[in-house]
């Protein structure tokens, strides 16, 4: 059975773009626009993995990260990011913008061992 993997994205064609590189991957894409449907879809489904973004707006990421880990303890993060060096502790792994499928595909088997 593939693993749920929630994908929090405001681009609609990088949210459409990144939902057909996790579904190459094997994986199930659930994909958002926003924090409130991502804490939707956690209250929801048990969710494996989740995708999210650090840009301009770094307190939505951090506080859906913190709020996905509450909800679903056992949940893996990966993080893109355009800024180099940028991240933060609760991700298990990042992936450099603009990425490849297999540069996800990688940072999805790192973050889930």
């Amino acid at each position: 059975m593939p693993i749920n993997v929630l994908i929090v994205e405001p681009n609609s064609l990088v949210r459409e773009t990144v939902s057909q590189m996790v579904s190459l991957s094997g994986c199930l894409p659930i994909a958002v626009c926003d924090y409130p449907q991502a804490i939707g879809a956690l209250s929801s489904i048990k969710v494996e993995l989740l995708i999210t973004g650090i840009g301009e707006d770094n307190d939505h990421v951090f506080s859906l990260a913190n709020q996905a880990k509450k909800m679903q303890p056992s949940i893996k993060i990966v993080t893109s990011t355009r800024f180099k060096n940028l991240g933060f502790a609760e991700a298990s792994a990042f992936v450099s913008v603009p990425f490849s499928p297999s540069d996800l595909r990688m940072a999805i088997q790192r973050a889930l061992g």
